[in-house]
């Protein structure tokens, strides 16, 4: 690296009694002005590359952390949806189980229209959770396919 330089040289050389007078014997002053002719500019112009390269290399960093978190985020995303329909389908077995030991007892007459209602009422919400639970499950592998830009199943 090669810094630009700037260098002053003041020589003076006053014989006469009153400088900078006609009446003077002889004055003389110099002004130098130097620099690398060949790295003018050139130093500012290093620094500034240097500069935008690790500008480019943070942004490159950064781009890749986000795309590392909104990955996590939609696998996190994803396996909870997928718990949700664990759980949901497990609701609906027992909802079944319900509405099947309520018929029997409404057709013993152990039970009543109202129970019987209300255990179909229960199935039919189970089942109603469990779609939902389906749907935000494969939202969430769409999500995940999109996130890391490939297609993970071949179910639809």
């Amino acid at each position: 690296e090669f810094p630009t330089r700037l260098d002053f040289l003041l020589v003076s050389e006053l014989d006469a009694q009153r400088p900078f007078l006609r009446e003077g014997e002889s004055w003389t002053a110099n002004f130098i002005l130097s620099w690398e002719a060949l790295s003018f500019g050139t130093v500012s112009a290093e620094r500034s590359a240097r500069a935008e390269r690790a500008k480019s290399e943070a942004m490159q960093r950064y781009g890749s952390q986000q795309v590392r978190l909104e990955v996590r985020e939609v696998a996190l995303n994803l396996r909870a949806a997928q718990e949700k329909v664990k759980v949901s389908r497990q609701a609906v077995e027992e909802a079944r189980e319900r509405h099947r030991m309520v018929e029997l007892q409404y057709a013993q007459e152990m039970s009543t229209m109202t129970d019987l209602l209300a255990a179909e009422a229960a199935f039919t919400e189970a089942e109603g959770r469990l779609l939902r639970a389906l749907h935000g499950s494969r939202l969430g592998l769409a999500r995940l396919e999109l996130a890391v830009g490939k297609t993970l199943s071949t179910d639809h």
